[in-house]
């Protein structure tokens, strides 16, 4: 594969993508312990035998690690401009481990909800920054592909958190929830140690003007000498968008020398985030609110239950719970293999398209069968032959696209503004349905298939008329792609710096 021709580029795409296992190892987690005894005899407020708005508490739990995200993901956009990509990492890592610790440590439902919000900054945070890292050091034929890894990851981490509960479930007293608390905190330690040794993005040092550093990381990650020509195209590439995109701006992060000037650029770009590049902005927004409501996440973190609402006794319902983590981890390394061939958009509309039927197909099932599973074991199994089929399609298309689109399409300047409100609005969505499922699935079980059948199909709508098509092109170029009200005059500016830069490299030569 093209990827092993720059092992470099791929540890670290791989080092930023472990930022999904350890944030879908802490969301993994929840899914099995609300079923264990230990845990519900610890905090009762989530037990529906002792407390009759259970559901609401149980919601809670899960909900207020994605309110905790969109304040992680805001946040690290400032940190990720002043301080580089590589730092807002460790920041998140820092938030993640103090979040894991409290959780583990919990005496009492406040306690278990605060580490859940702390977790989730540290979470939001590694989610906004891992895609726009990779995006930035992955050369554009296999972006696509270093992209995915953090998806493998985030499913590898949901694989871990559930067989390392479902492992522990049988020890006796308050470790049987708690080991699993406490083992999320050695991947959150280990993501330190190895972000602490990664290269800055070159076009972060670019945007700062740090040239020669830039030059040096960039033929570090290419696996070519600084004087090779594809690495001084690059180079010019990168200096172009970010001179073009500081003209156009008026920022230039280069010139900045105190905090203060810092927050002033800092609310300039998201202005521009809501004016000039908002079309761009609002596609990154919407791609990760769909991936929410297209439903896997109402799965995701109420499986057991929604499989006990399909007749299955609890061994049954954990084992079908880990059968279905490993599909999903099959379904999220064929991207790897063709997403950088086929493109973002065949891979939407196809898994849209299916998932949509899946939806449609389990509504009718579990409303037809009304609950008398004994009655009905073929109809069981249909439906949860479908739901296998769902997840499976999910994890090629919108599990890996949604996270790497929006650092795809956003310019220099406002990038990580950009994929701060795509990341929040992907936490926020969670958020509401982290809320909304329990209860649907309590009243009327086929009540979330019908839902998200509706959610399906207006994504697949979207998708159709609005996402545009990533496949193999450098980050600066897509500028020329989507096109934004800039039109020919950022053409002519391109071609003025191409220009400048090119008389410059030539004098410097001539001396």
């Amino acid at each position: 594969m093209a990827m092993f021709k720059t092992p470099v580029v791929v540890f670290c795409a791989w080092t930023a993508a472990m930022c999904g296992f350890v944030y879908e190892y802490d969301q993994g987690l929840v899914n099995v312990t609300m079923i264990i005894d230990t845990f519900l005899h610890k905090f009762p407020e989530v037990d529906i035998d002792q407390n009759s708005r259970a559901a609401f508490f149980k919601g809670l739990v899960t909900a207020i690690f994605e309110l905790g995200a969109v304040v992680g993901a805001l946040q690290s956009a400032f940190v990720c401009d002043r301080y580089s990509r590589r730092y807002t990492i460790l920041l998140a890592c820092f938030w993640y481990l103090i979040g894991s610790a409290i959780q583990a440590g919990s005496q009492n439902y406040a306690m278990l909800v605060a580490g859940r919000f702390i977790g989730g900054i540290g979470v939001g945070g590694a989610s906004m920054v891992a895609p726009l890292y990779i995006s930035e050091i992955a050369p554009p034929h296999i972006r696509g592909a270093l992209l995915t890894l953090q998806q493998w990851m985030l499913i590898l981490g949901i694989v871990a958190a559930y067989y390392t509960t479902y492992g522990s479930r049988h020890i006796e007293g308050n470790w049987a929830w708690q080991t699993a608390f406490v083992a999320q905190i050695l991947p959150g330690l280990i993501l330190t140690g190895i972000v602490a040794i990664l290269p800055f993005s070159p076009r972060w040092l670019g945007i700062q003007g740090r040239e020669e550093e830039g030059l040096k990381v960039l033929s570090k990650l290419r696996a070519l000498p600084i004087e090779d020509g594809r690495i001084q195209a690059e180079w010019l590439n990168i200096r172009t968008e970010v001179l073009l995109q500081e003209r156009i701006s008026g920022i230039s992060n280069s010139e900045v020398e105190t905090f203060g000037k810092a927050f002033s650029n800092q609310m300039k770009k998201w202005m521009m985030c809501f004016d000039k590049y908002f079309k761009r902005v609002l596609i990154g927004i919407t791609i990760h609110a769909f991936q929410q409501w297209v439903g896997v996440n109402g799965f995701t973190y109420y499986l057991t239950t929604l499989f006990q609402k399909l007749g299955y006794d609890d061994e049954e319902r954990l084992m079908l719970g880990g059968l279905l983590s490993v599909v999903q981890l099959v379904g999220a390394a064929v991207p790897i293999l063709i997403i950088d061939r086929l493109g973002r958009r065949p891979l939407l509309l196809i898994g849209t398209f299916i998932m949509m039927s899946c939806h449609i197909i389990n509504a009718s099932v579990i409303g037809a069968s009304n609950g008398d599973w004994a009655n009905h074991q073929p109809a069981a199994k249909a439906g949860t032959g479908f739901m296998f089929i769902f997840m499976f399609f999910f994890e090629i298309s919108w599990g890996p696209i949604a996270w790497g689109l929006p650092s795809e399409i956003l310019p220099s300047i406002v990038r990580a503004e950009g994929v701060a409100l795509a990341t929040s609005s992907n936490w926020f969505s969670n958020f509401i349905v982290g809320l909304c499922v329990p209860a649907i699935v309590q009243a009327a079980p086929y009540g979330s298939f019908a839902l998200f059948s509706g959610t399906s199909f207006l994504a697949l709508v979207w998708v159709y008329f609005v996402v545009p098509e990533t496949k193999q092109q450098t980050i600066e170029s897509l500028s020329v792609i989507l096109g934004d009200s800039i039109g020919s005059e950022e053409a002519d500016a391109r071609a003025e710096i191409v220009d400048d830069l090119l008389q410059a490299r030539g004098s410097t030569t001539a001396a």
